[in-house]
């Protein structure tokens, strides 16, 4: 008992006590919480997707009167598929499952590449950074956020993320490939852009931004450069190397002063409203 005591207030010191962590032992506590939460919210996410869709699947079986021995066939079938599909997915992903097909975009990390995935013949955009020019330069809260929003964003107004991976020496970024290029490319064939189409561009830009917005995040990149075209013509932000998330201030509302939370959230809007503004003169 007398051991409990002391190893209870030994807690409680250690509670109170001003813990100095290093800037690597917080990225480090960061990076497992936003896995934690992420592992978690994902798969909360598809345990519903899966029983809405086992829900429309008996549904349709009834409707077209499919006998109970039918029935369980097709749900066995599908059980095995799903099994095989899971396998694929533990799976370890490594640099040698695609084939590079041309390099598209060069940056401070790294570089960007069209590539093949060799079982599937799917194109892909492969982001390939090298780990040590980002610890170097401190980055790796950057490039953690990109990966975070990209996870996060499953919208039609932000680029896909398929699959990250590592190895020894890069990170890699497995993206969908937008075949119809970026829009700076697009304004520089055009020279002029007529009316009609400034308004449709500039419409999708504005909702691209709003679902960024949704998920607490800001772009803080928005050019042209980052703005791809997918083959039937419509918009995706890409590269959020520079995004930022908001945070939560929910919680802490009720401990800030009145002028102080109005501050705060003066900043918030101004910040999205930064945004907004960069659309137009992009």
């Amino acid at each position: 008992m007398m051991r409990v005591k002391c190893f209870n207030k030994f807690y409680i010191q250690l509670q109170w006590a001003e813990v100095k962590l290093s800037n690597q032992t917080k990225d480090r506590v960061a990076a497992c919480k936003s896995y934690i939460e992420r592992k978690y919210q994902l798969s909360l996410q598809q345990e519903m997707e899966k029983k809405m869709i086992w829900q429309q699947l008996q549904q349709n079986m009834q409707n077209l009167n499919f006998t109970p021995i039918e029935q369980e066939l097709i749900k066995k079938e599908i059980l095995h598929k799903e099994a095989i599909q899971l396998r694929k997915k533990r799976q370890k992903i490594t640099v040698m499952d695609f084939e590079p097909i041309a390099i598209i975009g060069r940056g401070a990390f790294g570089e960007v590449r069209v590539c093949r995935d060799k079982e599937t013949k799917e194109i892909v955009a492969i982001k390939k950074m090298k780990k040590s020019e980002m610890i170097f330069k401190n980055q790796l809260g950057h490039i953690r956020a990109e990966r975070d929003i990209l996870v996060q964003a499953n919208c039609p107004w932000v680029v896909q993320l398929k699959y990250s991976f590592q190895d020894e020496k890069y990170l890699y970024l497995v993206m969908e490939f937008l075949s119809g290029g970026d829009f700076m490319t697009l304004l520089i064939k055009k020279d002029i852009i007529p009316e009609k189409e400034a308004k449709f561009y500039t419409a999708e830009i504005v909702l691209a931004i709003e679902a960024v917005h949704k998920l607490n995040y800001i772009h803080r990149d928005l050019k042209p450069d980052n703005i791809l075209i997918d083959e039937s013509g419509h918009l995706k932000l890409s590269d959020f190397g520079l995004c930022k998330h908001l945070g939560n201030k929910q919680n802490e509302i009720l401990s800030i002063p009145y002028t102080e939370r109005k501050q705060e959230a003066q900043q918030q809007q101004t910040k999205k409203t930064i945004s907004i503004f960069n659309s137009g003169n992009s």
